[in-house]
């Protein structure tokens, strides 16, 4: 685990834990498919930056975002 990721897991540690119990479902399947999300997204930029048959992707005249996540 690098100090950065240590760094957030103690920041995560302090914060107050949701006790909502009407709330609580909802907010698991909000994270739940905020992870798939970024899960496929991940998948996605790695298959387009891989892939030589996708060379054609990044001609002059084309515009292509891809987000990595990393602010």
């Amino acid at each position: 685990m690098t100090r950065d990721n240590r760094k957030h897991e103690r920041i995560l540690a302090k914060m107050p834990k949701l006790e909502c119990d009407v709330c609580l479902g909802d907010i698991e399947r909000y994270y739940d498919l905020s992870l798939e999300i970024v899960s496929l997204n991940n998948k996605l930029c790695n298959m387009v930056a891989s892939s030589p048959s996708n060379a054609n992707l990044f001609v002059s005249g084309r515009v292509v975002v891809l987000r990595d996540g990393v602010s």
